[in-house]
């Protein structure tokens, strides 16, 4: 039950810190949308990039092989 009142009463007590400091809380909102948007979209090839290297390394069964060829030394360890 609490975990699903955490993230109202963080939403709650930031209105109400913004309210009591009187800053006008939409367009501050407006411009961290903004700023999250644009790290998003700086971010994205990146991601894309190691998506898109893991499954390669999944699909060509590189990982199973190198697993295969160190477990005799770590069953060891």
């Amino acid at each position: 039950m609490i975990s699903n009142l955490i993230i109202p009463i963080i939403v709650l007590v930031i209105i109400f810190y913004g309210l009591k400091k009187k800053v006008n809380i939409y367009d501050e909102f407006l411009i961290g949308v903004k700023e999250g948007i644009d790290i998003s979209l700086k971010l994205f090839p990146t991601i894309f990039a190691m998506i898109l290297a893991i499954d390669i390394l999944i699909k060509s069964n590189i990982i199973n092989d190198l697993v295969n060829i160190l477990k005799p030394v770590l069953d060891f360890l």
